[in-house]
């Protein structure tokens, strides 16, 4: 055999496994067509009934949103966004495109309009943030866990995610009701105390002047690949506006109620740590001029050390911090507060979800 009939031969092979490859391909846009209609059942999602630490409006879904990826992640298969009715704790997002593959699907809540305009991939969709300007006490953005079929949606059929009735016919079998959870936490102030029994502070008396949050991240991912999982982003630091006080409090009388309340976005402190910063001036006495002294402390600082799960903050929680001005507080080089921190988690947004 010559080169000639060689390179003849090469060529017909090299054609023959083309045609081959071509005709075993299908394109996304050839298979079935397959949708989604989400039912959203949420706990408390009117009132705070389902969640003692909500305050009202924390639960409510005012508007649905999913995307659906297929499997790798690189092709959109489908997506929508509906505003809901939330009066009776349930809403539906009907007809929502996929198509008859395996995919990634992604729920969220309370979406800023025209956020899914520019999905195109599930990695672009990742690298979008949200906005800790665009979060409200009555509109928090909340997402689900990352859904990855482990088998092609049917089409032409019902394919059930997080259905109790539907068992191990479930996607994956998930029977259980996926939850979303908020994007941001919340900061709170419920009590300022004065400790000064017995020290050279007995019987002096404390203004609590203004408040306000330093190192608070103004931006997060949109959602997590895991459960309740990180959305944190490196930069978008700002400080918050100072919130006026104007309280007067010493250790016969106490502030207990909360007063200071602020939202933000998750911070790791792997750069700048979120800090509460408090302005006060023990007020003069005979013998004693007034002092006043800023203080920064650290939001959950210690919060593993306290046997939480994490330290500083996390996405979906509430930390109440409790301040107590002590013997030192007001000395000039050394003086801090003493800050107890309790934290806590909303309660779970829950949703079943039906595929079509």
């Amino acid at each position: 055999m010559n080169i000639k009939n060689i390179l003849i031969v090469g060529v017909a092979i090299l054609l023959g496994t083309a045609c081959s490859k071509d005709k075993g391909s299908v394109s996304i846009d050839d298979l079935p067509n397959a949708k989604l209609t989400i039912g959203v059942k949420a706990s408390g999602a009117v009132t705070k009934a389902g969640d003692p630490n909500a305050l009202e409006g924390e639960m409510y879904i005012n508007n649905l949103a999913a995307v659906v990826f297929d499997e790798t992640g690189t092709v959109l298969l489908g997506k929508a966004q509906e505003n809901v009715n939330t009066q009776d704790g349930t809403a539906y997002l009907i007809d929502v495109p996929a198509k008859a593959t395996k995919a990634r699907i992604i729920l969220l809540a309370n979406l800023p309009g025209g956020v899914l305009d520019n999905v195109t991939t599930y990695d672009g969709f990742q690298s979008m943030l949200a906005e800790l300007s665009a979060q409200s006490q009555a509109d928090l953005t909340m997402s689900s866990q990352v859904i990855v079929t482990n088998n092609a949606l049917v089409a032409d059929d019902n394919n059930y995610l997080g259905y109790e009735s539907m068992g191990s016919e479930n996607i994956n079998g998930i029977s259980s009701p996926l939850e979303v959870t908020r994007l941001a936490a919340r900061v709170e102030v419920v009590a300022f105390h004065t400790n000064f029994a017995g020290s050279k502070l007995e019987g002096r008396t404390v203004r609590v002047e203004d408040v306000y949050i330093q190192n608070q991240k103004t931006a997060s991912r949109y959602f997590s690949a895991g459960y309740w999982g990180p959305v944190v982003v490196n930069g978008h630091f700002s400080n918050s506006s100072k919130v006026t006080i104007n309280r007067i409090l010493n250790d016969a009388s106490p502030i207990l109620e909360t007063s200071y309340r602020h939202y933000v976005m998750e911070n790791d402190a792997d750069e700048e740590a979120t800090q509460l910063v408090v302005r006060a001036t023990l007020l003069e006495a005979p013998g004693y001029t007034a002092q006043i002294k800023t203080f920064y402390a650290t939001v959950n600082a210690n919060g593993l050390a306290n046997k939480y799960d994490h330290n500083f903050v996390k996405r979906n929680y509430i930390y109440r911090m409790n301040i107590t001005f002590g013997p030192n507080s007001f000395e000039i080089l050394d003086g801090v507060l003493d800050v107890k921190v309790e934290v806590v988690g909303w309660g779970p947004v829950n949703q079943d979800v039906e595929i079509e």
